[in-house]
């Protein structure tokens, strides 16, 4: 169960054993008619949901309602930065933001095997999405490196480069960290760099990351590929940089099964 539904059953536990002491503690011979007991009773499940429905309204439940809510959406995944067999049964999207620690902990600790255990055995693709969070002013124009450096085919080597340095990314630094990632032509570099060519590119991935209800990094969506390798469908979703018994828990349980027939929204 989601802890959504969780906490929605102990809300209506709650409620209704209130309402349920309330009714027993009364007894046949001060209970009242019939209609009296009934307009009581109304009157006390008007209140109750009353009670329920501002609960509801706080912020931080309505937040854990969406976010647990079940997704089934397709999203694409057309020339993104990816690894792995196109015809992969499964697809996992990872949004980041190169100057999060977080995602960075992730690159360091969880990717390798997932790599080596879904990625490299052909049952899973695996696809890099940017999501530069708005206090991270660095990671933008990194992550623009890092496209720039896939122009080059050294998209994951820069990739590499730019967790490693994640502490110091200023603009300025940019070329080193591609020289060291193998990029040759650091004019071609350079230009690319300066057009801003890729911020758009960037753009649309976080609104794509906004579909999945990402609001931090790193975050993963994981689904079944599309047939053409172009698109995955979205079945669940997985947030921060968790252990990697999460993810294995999560694949398995999706390599077992099947892609759901309808998109939802």
């Amino acid at each position: 169960m989601h802890r959504a539904a969780q906490l929605l059953a102990v809300l209506v536990f709650i409620f209704l054993g209130s309402a349920n002491s309330a009714c027993t503690a009364q007894s046949p011979s001060d209970a009242g008619s019939l209609e009296d007991q009934v307009a009581a009773l109304k009157e006390e499940v008007a209140t109750l949901r009353k009670e329920l429905d501002e609960v509801l309204a706080l912020t931080p439940i309505r937040s854990l309602i969406t976010e647990n809510r079940p997704l089934n959406v397709d999203i694409s995944v057309e020339g993104a930065p990816s690894i792995g067999s196109e015809t992969a049964k499964l697809t996992i999207v990872e949004f980041s933001d190169f100057q999060c620690p977080y995602c960075g902990r992730h690159v360091t600790n969880t990717y390798p095997s997932l790599k080596s255990q879904y990625v490299e055995t052909g049952k899973m693709k695996y696809v890099f999405r940017d999501f530069p969070l708005s206090n991270h002013k660095l990671a933008p124009k990194a992550a623009e490196a890092a496209h720039c450096a896939g122009e080059q085919d050294k998209f994951w080597e820069m990739h590499h480069e730019l967790f490693a340095n994640q502490r110091a990314l200023q603009p300025d630094k940019l070329p080193s960290y591609a020289g060291l990632a193998g990029v040759a032509d650091s004019v071609a570099f350079q230009e690319c760099l300066d057009s801003g060519k890729y911020a758009s590119q960037i753009e649309t991935s976080m609104e794509d990351g906004a579909k999945l209800r990402m609001t931090g990094t790193p975050s993963f969506g994981i689904g079944y590929t599309s047939d053409d390798g172009k698109s995955v469908r979205v079945v669940k979703v997985i947030r921060g940089a968790v252990p990697l018994v999460q993810f294995q828990a999560a694949i398995d349980e999706l390599l077992d099964g099947e892609m759901p027939v309808e998109r939802s929204n």
